[in-house]
């Protein structure tokens, strides 16, 4: 037995070197001539639209201007594209020499840190993309210069923090994309100049809380000590496109996005949000999507997607996501009900909208895997409703079934169980039991 352990051991122990073995081959061989995705030797420009090809080069530099046979100056291009090649680092010097640039991808390399100046000399840029890289540093003054810029895209990267510095050049942007990097907080300083935003990424990183600026002003905890957060968003008050999808956030304040009033779309999705406030969405009048698919969410409000669907009222076929509320631990009990008004009301003014927004219940177990809309009402009403006298006298006002009781009506009492049995108030049978009811309020 001893000795077949053993063997197993080495077996396993020989098979992590060689896949290690193998892996170091693959990449110390991505940047060779051998390489099959290397097919070109150098950069080539299109003169007809004035764009410089370097994309699928072993090439670890950009070359300077002179070096490129062309049938007009490289120096004059409008577009540089060198994707899936082999840089790992942007010579700001060498940059420079091409300063009419208006997008710039270095996409699929091995950059991983950008230097002060780097695009200092890009007056007129409007796109950059550094996607896919393996970014772990930002200078301070790294964007400086590139005052036109509008789009930026560093997702796919390292990054676990920024400079609060590092946008403040980019008085112009409009469209920032940080997913898939590694950052644990969000600093409310990025933004402080950055007041054109209208898109926002921040999916699949490893923000776990969001603060706002009130509470950061109170906190004295050192930072080693502060658990991952967002802080407040009041400088990006244009904001229409929000992603934080794919991250691990278990609750927003009430006023999250109290000034960011023009949002139209915001992601939640694919987080550990257990409770929202119900008018946490109330005053974005002019949202049109609400993603909350993939949480721990248990009850829904009727508030979040008012403005929602008078939106979209506009559209014949309203852009909805069908797993806006998927993948959650909805309750569909008394509490839910006014909810399950509220999807019943919208259905014939916008099917498409309400197939989104309808919900499949968890609990109770009877009700498990069943959409909230099939529920019929007085099930709704009455579920986890049966409770006794003496219960019912030492039930706290601010528990959820004395909430579910005030909206309702006393019909009867079983005589043999002392169990009361609720029913909406509109059915309710007025020559009964109104000083029954009394006792409830």
């Amino acid at each position: 037995m001893k000795h077949s352990v053993f063997a197993l051991a080495i077996v396993i122990i020989f098979t992590i070197i060689i896949l290690i073995e193998v892996s170091a081959i693959k990449d110390g061989e991505k940047c060779t001539a051998s390489d099959p995705r290397i097919i070109y030797e150098g950069c080539a420009l299109d003169y007809r639209d004035m764009t410089l090809w370097c994309d699928l080069t072993n090439l670890t530099q950009l070359p300077r201007p002179e070096e490129i046979k062309a049938q007009a100056p490289p120096s004059k291009s409008a577009s540089l594209f060198m994707n899936d090649s082999c840089v790992d680092l942007i010579n700001p010097d060498v940059l420079g020499l091409y300063n009419r640039l208006k997008m710039i991808s270095f996409s699929k390399n091995r950059i991983s840190h950008l230097v002060n100046g780097t695009f200092a000399e890009q007056t007129t840029l409007k796109v950059l993309d550094l996607s896919n890289n393996i970014i772990s540093k930002i200078n301070k003054n790294a964007f400086q210069g590139a005052i036109a810029l509008k789009i930026l895209d560093l997702s796919h990267n390292n990054l676990s923090s920024l400079p609060t510095e590092a946008l403040a050049a980019l008085r112009n942007l409009q469209e920032l994309n940080l997913a898939s990097n590694k950052l644990r907080t969000i600093d409310g300083g990025w933004f402080g100049h950055v007041t054109s935003l209208k898109v926002v990424s921040v999916a699949y990183n490893k923000i776990s809380s969001w603060m706002t600026s009130q509470q950061t002003s109170r906190e004295n905890v050192p930072a080693q000590n502060q658990s991952p957060r967002i802080q407040y968003t009041q400088h990006i008050s244009k904001l229409e496109k929000l992603s934080l999808r794919g991250n691990a956030l278990k609750q927003l304040p009430l006023r999250a996005f109290a000034e960011s009033q023009h949002l139209t779309s915001i992601d939640l999705g694919g987080n550990r949000i257990r409770k929202l406030h119900q008018s946490i969405f109330k005053d974005l009048c002019f949202l049109h999507e609400v993603v909350l698919n993939d949480n721990r969410l248990s009850m829904a409000y009727r508030d979040w997607f008012i403005n929602v669907i008078r939106n979209n009222a506009a559209y014949s076929y309203p852009p909805v996501t069908s797993s806006v509320m998927s993948y959650n631990r909805w309750i569909c009990d008394c509490r839910m009900y006014d909810y399950w008004k509220f999807l019943h009301e919208s259905r014939d003014k916008i099917v498409y909208e309400t197939m989104a927004i309808d919900l499949v219940c968890s609990f109770p177990l009877k009700h498990s895997g069943r959409n909230l809309t099939s529920l019929r009402e007085v099930i709704i009403i009455t579920s986890g409703l049966r409770v006794t006298v003496s219960s019912m006298k030492r039930m706290k006002k601010t528990s959820h079934l004395h909430q579910c009781l005030r909206r309702t009506i006393v019909l009867g009492i079983g005589q043999s169980t002392h169990h009361y049995f609720i029913i909406p108030p509109r059915s309710r049978a007025t020559t009964h039991h109104t000083e029954t009811r009394n006792h409830f309020m």
